[in-house]
Formats: structure tokens, C-alpha cells, sequence
């Protein structure tokens, strides 16, 4: 397995880097990506908290045409008589939004007005999601992250069992038949669940689909394609809040993103557009069912027919000793994993290696998710602030392109975190002592955003680097699970004001972003390179080159004691 693994490589690298076979099933997930945005980004429009105050009673003569703005003098003088006052520096915002004033005595209120000019409706003001029912968006947004965090651990799984083909056709059903049923908003509980459906179906499909073109394209065409990934992901925060902007309303929203979902969900089914990865087929046996594939890659990157011939014999070579596709195949894949991780377990390098990425997909998760989270908090319109906060990922990815090769994976990880733990550690001065300079304010948002999407697009390529072949699925499956959790803290870090009143809120979730963005670069130092290091396709390779590495650092280390005492001899 690991000779035609091996060969594998080499046909990637000579006949099958990137042609016309790639062009075709590379277009699937930059459009995976592109709907990915619709469903992550979702909450910020969907779960919009909009100014808001007590509908006036009905003695008032105003209960069934209230406004949150005055209509006339004598709804204004309403208005005053009934709502509580403001004082200068919004201290008591709250009571001012949700109580009412009857007779000298303060009430809390269970119906609101809200203010339209953002949007028509969201799940907030539908729901009633606001006063003492406020922390309900917080737990919907976050059981949609939880949606992410299962249905990635679960499709990395299936990925590596089933194939990166199947899984990616299951998700695909999962996240339209959620979407649809999230069209209507029956209860709290009801669209938490949906909500986490939605999740499990939208981010699992993306990482499935990430897996597979990784393993279709050669070595140096790998940056490249995850370069593209990230501009479709950039592309599609940025149309999000353009489609918000002109839908005005969370269900025509909902309908609006699943238009591209069912659209994808047609394209997955073609094997064209997303054929297994013959480097998957091979480690389940299935030699026949890769060699086809090679065949046809290498047929429309334009090899003629006696090379492609040629080429996949080399890679099935003369034996016929061919596995059957279903049963004995599975058992052999399962018995391959179960050693795999038997062997991993035995290597503390390893264990520790993985610890510190999966460390580090967690804490750059959380800040690129809390910052986007938080962009309704910055100042000015939600839909410029929001569209900024993602299309500002464009140059992110663009720098990972540049740097990916020039720098290497660590040098570039390691400067972009460093670089927006600084910006941040700006923005919480900024935002704390120079409150009346806006343009700062979002500039520093908006480089820190910037320097962690660079880190978080050059961590996917350097992690898929660092697993072997028959756990990459499983590993980068792994390793996006540990940022899930870290996505589960952004709405709470995005919502901060919520639960830290007053000016100190933001202050926090900007020192804790800083914080976990110094964090990650320090502990990224003990993570080799692996830039121009050729992927292992199995765990016994990263052992074998772990005790290779021991060895030179020990015959080095010999070599360097020979000489010093040489030195002190002389």
C-alpha cells in the first residue's frame, strides 16, 4: 500500500499536478465554501437584535398601531408618559427597552416594538427574543456551532470509512432537509434544533470536500487550491450581507441560502464533479475503482491514452490479487485505522505535535469567529461592518498565497497570529481610550481579522500536511472539531455587552483575542515544517521520519562533541 501510495504522489506531481480534470472538480468546493458562508455567518443577520422598546398599553389608544418612532406629537407624548427615560450616559438602557411606566411603577413588558430600518424581521423580534428572553439568540447561535462541532467529528469518521464521496452526498441531504424545515420559526426550542442541524450539515460538507480535492491535486498545486478554497469563503461573507441587505427579513434570507444548497446538492451527485479520491480507494484495496480514475484524470490533463495506460500500471502494478469492493475491503480499511491509531498512541512526538495544532485550531477559531460575531457591535451600518469583516479575508488569503511557499507554513502561521494578537491588543486600547476615533477602531478590527483569517487558511494546508493518508480525513476532522469548540465561545465573546455591561464588555473580548493569539504562535514553535516535505501516507512513515530526524539531531549532536573536544585538546 505505501509503494502505490507512493506512486500515487508521483503521477500528482508529473501527469495529474492541475489540468482540466482539476478545473472541473475544483469548482465544487469553491462553491462548498462560497454556501458554507451563507449558514456560518447566518446568526449575525438572522439572530439581529434591533433597538427596542414596551409596546404602549392599550389605554394608551396607540397598542395596535405603536412604532418605536414617534408618529405625531400626541404619540410621542405617549411615549414619554409610559416609557422610562434615558439618562445621559445610557446607563440604564435596559429599563429604558423593557419595562413600561404605569402609575408611577415600573413593569417589565412581554410585547415590544422594534426598530425596521435594518430589517423587517429577524428570529429576535419574531420569537421575542429580547429583555429577560435575550440569552435564547445566545444559545441558538451557539447550538448552531455545536451543530458544526458533532456533524465534523462525525463526518471525518464516515469520511475515512465510507469514502470522501458518500460522506459528502450524506451531508449534503442533511444540511437541505434542515434548511428547509428552518423556514418556519414554531418555537425557541424547535429552531435551536434546526439551527444545530444546519450546523451539521454546513461546515461538515465543507471539510469533506476540502479533504478530497487535497487529495486529488499534486504537491505544488496544494496551496494553491486552498488559497481558492478560502477566496470562495471570503466571496461568500462578503454576498451574505449583501443578500441580507437586500432580503430584509431572516425567512427570506433562509430561502435565499438554500437556493445554492440544492443547487450543490444536484452537483455532488455527479462523479464528474466529485469523484472519490483514488488515494482513499487504494488504501481500502479498491485498486480497479482508482485506476479508473487516474486513467480518466490523466486522459482529460491531456496524456494520451498509452501513458495513462502506462502510468496505471505502475501504480497497480502486475499482480491481480484484486480485493473485493465491498466487505473484506471495509474490514481491511477498519484494521488499517484500528493500527494506525495504535501506533500513533505509542509516539509521545506525535501525540504532542497534533495536541498543539488541534490547540491552535481551537484559539484561532474563537477569535475568527468572535470578531465576526461582534462585527453588529462596531460602529455604523451591520451590513458595511459585516461585509467589511469578511471581505477583508480576500487579502488574508491572498498573503497565505504568496507566503505559503516563500516562508513556509510555520513561518507564516506563526507571524500572522503574532501579528493579530498586536492588532487586537490596539483595539482594546483604542476602543477603551479613543472611543470618538471610529475609522481606528474598525482599521485595527479589521487588520486583526485580517492577520488571524492569514493564520487560520495556512493552518488547514499545514495540518492536512502533517497527517498521513489513511487518518487525514480523521485528523483534519479532529483538528476542526477542536475549533469548533472554540466557536462555541464567539457568541458569548461576540454578545459580550450582554453579559459585561458598560464599557468593560468589549475591553474582555478584545484582551481575551489578543491573549489566545500570542498563545498560539508561542506553542507553534514545537510543530515542524512541512514545506517541500512529501505527505506521509502512513502513520509508520511519520514514525520512521520522527526516528530519522532523532538520529541526525543525535549524530549531529556527536559530531558537535567530537569537535569541542577536539578544540579543547588543541
Amino acid at each position: 500500500l505505501s509503494a502505490r501510495l507512493s506512486v500515487m504522489e508521483k503521477i500528482l506531481s508529473q501527469g495529474g499536478q492541475f489540468g482540466r480534470f482539476h478545473w472541473r472538480v475544483c469548482s465544487l468546493p469553491l462553491l462548498v465554501s462560497f454556501m458554507s458562508a451563507f449558514h456560518t455567518m447566518a446568526p449575525i443577520y438572522v439572530l439581529y437584535d434591533p433597538p427596542h422598546r414596551c409596546r404602549l398599553p392599550e389605554d394608551s389608544g396607540w397598542h395596535a398601531n405603536d412604532s418605536l418612532l414617534a408618529q405625531s406629537s400626541k404619540h410621542n407624548a405617549s411615549i414619554l408618559q409610559f416609557q422610562p427615560e434615558l439618562d445621559a450616559n445610557d446607563t440604564n438602557l435596559r429599563r429604558h427597552r423593557c419595562f413600561i411606566q404605569v402609575n408611577d411603577s415600573l413593569q417589565a413588558c412581554s410585547d415590544w416594538v422594534f426598530d425596521t430600518e435594518e430589517f423587517d424581521s429577524t428570529l429576535v423580534t419574531e420569537l421575542g427574543l429580547v429583555c429577560d428572553n435575550s440569552h435564547w439568540a445566545t444559545v441558538i447561535s451557539t447550538c448552531s456551532f455545536a451543530g458544526i462541532l458533532v456533524g465534523i467529528m462525525l463526518s471525518g469518521l464516515l469520511a475515512d470509512w465510507l469514502g470522501r464521496r458518500v460522506t459528502l452526498i450524506v451531508t449534503m441531504w442533511l444540511l437541505t432537509g434542515a434548511q428547509v424545515a428552518g423556514l418556519f420559526a414554531v418555537s425557541v426550542a424547535y429552531t435551536a434544533t434546526v439551527r444545530f442541524f444546519v450546523g451539521l450539515g454546513a461546515l461538515s460538507s465543507s471539510t469533506v470536500v476540502y479533504v478530497m480535492i487535497l487529495e486529488l491535486v499534486g504537491p505544488r498545486a496544494r496551496h494553491h487550491v486552498t488559497a481558492a478554497f478560502g477566496y470562495g469563503w471570503s466571496v461568500g461573507t462578503a454576498i451574505v450581507a449583501l443578500v441580507a441587505y437586500l432580503t430584509r427579513s431572516w425567512r427570506n434570507y433562509a430561502i435565499a441560502s438554500l437556493v445554492p444548497t440544492v443547487a450543490l446538492l444536484l452537483l455532488v451527485h455527479l462523479p464528474c464533479m466529485a469523484p472519490e479520491t483514488p488515494r482513499w480507494l487504494l488504501s481500502r484495496g479498491r485498486k480497479r475503482a482508482a485506476g479508473r480514475i487516474v486513467h480518466q484524470m490523466l486522459l482529460d490533463n491531456g496524456r494520451t491514452g498509452e501513458q495513462a495506460r502506462a502510468a496505471v500500471k505502475e501504480l497497480l502494478g502486475d499482480s491481480g490479487d484484486e480485493e473485493d469492493d465491498g466487505k473484506a475491503a471495509a474490514s481491511d480499511g477498519r484494521h488499517s485505522m484500528r493500527r494506525s491509531l495504535g501506533l500513533l498512541a505509542r509516539s509521545p512526538r506525535l501525540l504532542l505535535r497534533y495536541g498543539i495544532i488541534g490547540i491552535d485550531w481551537f484559539l484561532v477559531a474563537a477569535i475568527y469567529y468572535g470578531i465576526s460575531m461582534g462585527a453588529k457591535n462596531l460602529p455604523g451600518s451591520i451590513f458595511v461592518t459585516s461585509c467589511l469583516i469578511g471581505i477583508v479575508d480576500l487579502p488574508s488569503y491572498l498573503i497565505m498565497h504568496l507566503a505559503a511557499d516563500r516562508l513556509g507554513r510555520k513561518t507564516t502561521f506563526i507571524g500572522a497570529a503574532s501579528g493579530s494578537g498586536l492588532a487586537l491588543v490596539g483595539l482594546a486600547i483604542a476602543n477603551h481610550l479613543a472611543k470618538d476615533l471610529t475609522w481606528l477602531i474598525i482599521a485595527l478590527s479589521l487588520l486583526g481579522k485580517m492577520l488571524n483569517s492569514t493564520a487560520f487558511a495556512i493552518i488547514y494546508i499545514w495540518t492536512g500536511e502533517l497527517y498521513a493518508t489513511n487518518m487525514r480525513s480523521s485528523g483534519l476532522s479532529t483538528s476542526s472539531m477542536c475549533a469548533r469548540f472554540g466557536t462555541l465561545f464567539a457568541p458569548l465573546l461576540g454578545n459580550i455587552r450582554d453579559f459585561i455591561p458598560g464599557e468593560f464588555g468589549p475591553l474582555v473580548s478584545y484582551a481575551v483575542f489578543a491573549g489566545s493569539s500570542f498563545l498560539a504562535a508561542a506553542i507553534s514553535f514545537a510543530v515542524p515544517e512541512t514545506r517541500g516535505v512529501a505527505i506521509p501516507d502512513s502513520v509508520e512513515d511519520l514514525i520512521n521520519n520522527n526516528r530519522l530526524e532523532a538520529d541526525e539531531a543525535e549524530e549531529a549532536g556527536a559530531a558537535g562533541a567530537d569537535l569541542l573536544a577536539k578544540e579543547e585538546k588543541t
